[in-house]
């Protein structure tokens, strides 16, 4: 196999794409890593990189144990360099690999390189190809580009490949500095610790959140106090316990990484126009709110609903019951129908809230007159950000609250056994199921659920 052009010293001692992997006919992928595992997760890592970068899976991926005649010559295993040395040469050698790959297959298949997908190291010809056409390690399968979850999937697959790539993760020293990401990490989390207060940072703090391996933090702490960039003490508090503080050396050590990293990424926005970097800085932040851990906020408001609110009832109510059940139009105009009944009849014996969550809707609930007797809980929702709050469990405690200000007796409430989450909270409100009956609505058989709570 062809030799790669040296990018880093794992490289250039060892160019040769057969000294890194071998491909088995069975769809199995073996890396031959220079380094060794000694509790630091690196042949986890490294196997994950290959996987991203082959578009195969991780169970399909096997590390092979480093030997001398048998693997590449990579020295000396060091936790700060492994991923940069090796992971960086593996992501070399698997994106020749896939290029090469996609190369012979296209060939195979008649079809240009750009319109075929990877997935689990099968190549098929993609949405245009005029039929079956695919070819891979030992499968063939019908031509198309798979589910709508392989399609997002294979999207943030390859997002992950730009971006890590963008800001240098994969090259020598994060940020040409002498430490990896993962140092630099605690040394960001440590600095933010002091920033915060002087009581530096405890170890079980700290391990949290960087989310790393206990061995690897505490090799990486013994370094960085050998180098004088950290002290340990006792904690004031509990003597078990051991508080790592920056040194005035650690202080500056990350001022120049934080100072390299706002110059890099200030480089890189430099590249892009106005509207570029606001649309990229908005799409970040997405997928920061979706994908990383949230501050929830402990209190939200319920109030009236204001004007446009009763649109917003209608068509979160239809989004979501179709995104998590599947459920057809149908719903949503039974949710408008319910809605402008509401708005028409204005009402003194019925009402509605608003659960706002950071100045934005995120809830509703509807009490309405079934007869002069009975009100009826409607159209309870939350939104799925906002979901373990106890706003529901609020929303409901509201409507019956108002049910019996208003001189109802008893308050009934129709829903379907799937939405489980729903029926524990009437549950908990005190509501006793009624009956059950079969039918089929919203495109779907269902089980309909009549509950019923008395006010007296």
């Amino acid at each position: 196999m062809s030799g790669l052009p040296a990018s880093s010293p794992s490289l250039t001692a060892n160019p040769q794409l057969r000294e890194w992997l071998d491909l088995s006919v069975d769809g199995v992928v073996t890396i031959r890593p220079g380094k060794v595992e000694y509790g630091q997760g690196v042949w986890t890592a490294l196997a994950q990189i290959a996987a991203e970068e082959l578009d195969v899976g991780l169970d399909q991926v096997r590390v092979a144990g480093v030997s001398t005649s048998g693997s590449p010559d990579e020295g000396v295993t060091s936790g700060s360099r492994s991923i940069q040395d090796c992971g960086g040469a593996l992501h070399q050698v698997c994106a020749q690999v896939r290029a090469a790959f996609l190369a012979e297959a296209a060939e195979k298949l008649g079809a240009g390189a750009a319109g075929l997908t990877i997935r689990r190291g099968v190549a098929t010809a993609g949405p245009a190809s005029t039929g079956p056409a695919s070819t891979g390690p030992a499968s063939t399968e019908a031509a198309g580009a798979g589910t709508v979850r392989d399609g997002r999937v294979r999207a943030v697959r390859e997002f992950n490949r730009v971006y890590t790539n963008m800001i240098g993760l994969l090259r020598g020293g994060y940020l040409d500095s002498p430490y990896s990401l993962t140092e630099a990490r605690v040394l960001f989390e440590l600095a933010q610790a002091g920033a915060a207060g002087p009581g530096g940072s405890e170890i079980r703090a700290l391990r949290r959140s960087v989310d790393i391996d206990a061995g690897y933090l505490s090799r990486i702490l013994a370094r960085f106090e050998a180098d004088g960039l950290v002290t340990r003490r006792r904690s004031d508090t509990d003597a078990r316990r051991r508080v790592i503080t920056l040194t005035s050396a650690g202080e500056y050590a990350f001022r120049g990484l934080d100072q390299r990293s706002a110059e890099q990424v200030s480089g890189l926005l430099d590249q892009l126009t106005e509207a570029e970097q606001q649309r990229l800085t908005a799409a970040m932040t997405t997928i920061r709110e979706i994908a990383g851990p949230r501050d929830r906020p402990a209190a939200f408001v319920l109030r009236p609903p204001r004007p446009g609110d009763l649109g917003w009832v209608v068509a979160r109510n239809g989004a979501l019951y179709a995104q998590e059940y599947g459920w057809d139009a149908s719903y949503e105009a039974l949710v408008a129908r319910i809605v402008a009944d509401y708005a028409g009849r204005a009402d003194p014996r019925e009402a509605g809230w608003i659960a706002e969550l950071d100045g934005a809707p995120a809830g509703c609930v509807f009490c309405m007159r079934k007869d002069d007797r009975t009100a009826q809980l409607r159209l309870l929702l939350v939104e799925p950000a906002a979901r373990g709050l106890g706003l529901g469990e609020r929303l409901v405690a509201e409507c019956l609250a108002f049910a019996r200000r208003a001189g109802y007796r008893e308050i009934v409430l129709w829903t379907n056994d799937i939405l489980a989450a729903a029926r524990r909270i009437y549950q908990r409100a005190g509501f006793e199921l009624v009956d059950s009956e079969p039918h089929h609505s919203f495109g779907h058989d269902l089980v309909g659920q009549n509950w019923r709570l008395s006010l007296d």
